[in-house]
């Protein structure tokens, strides 16, 4: 004769299977690399002062939230060209004064401006809180560009975001589906 299992424990062995079940980890990338300007595809998008740029990455398609899987870590890379300049100047001729500097804030979901500072050619990366994209999928990015003159000409060859995501839900969400499966088992117990 078999005795049963206390509910407590049952839902002890659900934890305890869901926590040690192996979880498969792959990667994942967004590129937005082609900009639209004046009904034109451009390869790079300038970014000039007092004007900023929003557009948005999407992973949905690469990350199945739906069936609880989850962002372990992401970095979007900026990729920043056209900045002939060795070493971008500063100076004066007479009257005329010039500031070839750019520095660039980013702020993500449309708020908390980050300063990442003076930007020439080539890539920069930015460490990303997971909340951003575990949350919906979606991530917002606004950039703007700015120096002492009020010049500032930046030009955004492509953002990547890129990281890796797990097949495994979120601790969380395995001891939610324990309660819940807690609460059926109980339900049915009372039913017979």
């Amino acid at each position: 004769m078999y005795k049963k299992l206390p509910l407590w424990g049952a839902v002890a062995i659900v934890v305890f299977v869901s926590s040690r079940a192996p979880a498969d980890t792959y990667g994942f990338e967004d590129i937005v690399d082609t900009w639209g300007v004046l009904g034109f595809e451009v390869d790079a998008q300038p970014i000039l002062e007092g004007h900023r740029l929003t557009y948005q990455h999407d992973v949905m398609d690469q990350v199945d939230f739906g069936a609880g899987h989850h962002v372990l870590d992401a970095v979007l890379e900026l990729d920043f060209t056209n900045d002939s300049w060795e070493g971008d100047r500063r100076g004066s001729w007479g009257s005329f004064r010039w500031d070839l500097r750019e520095y660039v804030t980013v702020a993500y979901e449309g708020s908390g401006w980050i300063e990442i500072g003076e930007q020439n050619d080539g890539p920069y990366d930015l460490v990303l809180d997971i909340g951003w994209l575990n949350d919906d999928g979606l991530l917002d990015v606004t950039i703007a560009t700015h120096n002492p003159l009020g010049t500032a000409t930046l030009w955004l060859d492509h953002s990547r975001l890129y990281g890796t995501a797990s097949t495994s839900p979120l601790p969380g969400a395995a001891l939610l589906g324990a309660v819940g499966l807690a609460a059926a088992v109980r339900k049915l117990r009372r039913m017979s």
